[in-house]
């Protein structure tokens, strides 16, 4: 193999290394990136806050036990799928597939 196909092999592997690396560390760090966020739009009193954090844990538990599953399921049939080529109707299904589930999630 050339010697820049090898860079850019190792290049490109640890960059999906990476990108899934901040997606996990972001994901796991909701409770505190949301409030972050939040505070630059809105002021709360501390009672709110508490309110605020409480329902937020609630939110980000029934995320991981319903939505994750689901997303998880998807991604398992689209490795399945991938043993062979797609068809255009299937990348379709699974664009579909994929964006409703995104818009569930909200």
């Amino acid at each position: 193999m050339p010697r820049s196909l090898t860079r850019f092999a190792a290049g490109a592997f640890i960059m999906l290394i990476l990108a899934g690396c901040v997606m996990r560390l972001g994901y796991n760090t909701l409770n505190y990136w949301i409030p972050y966020y939040l505070s630059g739009y809105v002021s709360l009193t501390s009672s709110q806050e508490r309110v605020f954090d409480t329902e937020l844990d609630k939110a980000l538990a029934v995320h991981r036990r319903q939505e994750l599953p689901r997303l998880h399921r998807q991604i398992l049939a689209l490795q399945s799928d991938l043993e062979m080529p797609l068809t255009f109707s299937q990348v379709r299904g699974y664009h579909f597939s994929f964006t409703a589930l995104g818009q569930d999630s909200v």
